[in-house]
């Protein structure tokens, strides 16, 4: 748990830290993440990579101006 917080501080998340996350995001607790699809979790996690990705590009582009 510790490397997953060490990671998460430094701006990466792994699976640990993923799962708290949607769980934080969507009101679930352990059991009901776990209920999930799996293809409605990656789904999940394609989605958050690519809207990061945008807001870093729009944070940077702001900066910029």
């Amino acid at each position: 748990m510790a490397a997953s917080l060490d990671r998460y501080s430094r701006g990466k998340a792994d699976e640990v830290m993923f799962m708290l996350i949607i769980c934080e995001k969507f009101g679930w607790g352990y059991d009901e993440y776990l209920t999930q699809p799996v293809w409605f979790i990656e789904a999940l996690r394609a989605k958050m990579v690519i809207d990061n990705k945008r807001e870093e590009i729009a944070s940077k582009r702001s900066r910029i101006k």
